[in-house]
């Protein structure tokens, strides 16, 4: 159980990154090392590094605490609305058909997953 909730978590996240990658906006590494790495490796991640992995346990976390009541795909995308407006991006918050196009596939993800959480 502990593992798929950290696979959902990592699954969502890409949703996230392909969002990301669809509007051409890698976001920033907050740590110069790491953006040295993405670079010399030449990852093609929007998200990487830490920024990455701390939106995965936010939404770990989350998935996690509502372990007893239903999943709110809203709840997870204001996760990545945060991530976005803290690091200076709040005019690519995803919005309208895209916003709903995100929140179905957050929802599609998630839903058979309640029955083994």
């Amino acid at each position: 159980m502990n593992n798929n909730i950290r696979w959902l978590a990592a699954y969502t996240a890409d949703i996230f990154d392909d969002y990301l990658a669809e509007i051409k906006l890698p976001i920033v590494c907050s740590d110069a090392s790491e953006e040295e790495d993405r670079h010399s490796n030449e990852n093609s991640a929007m998200l990487y590094g830490m920024e990455y992995w701390n939106l995965v346990e936010d939404i770990e976390a989350y998935l996690r605490a509502s372990a007893e009541k239903p999943v709110n795909p809203n709840e997870i995308l204001a996760m990545f609305d945060t991530l976005l407006t803290d690091k200076g991006h709040s005019d690519s918050i995803p919005s309208g058909e895209k916003r709903d196009e995100i929140i179905a596939r957050i929802d599609k993800l998630l839903k058979p997953a309640e029955v083994t959480r």
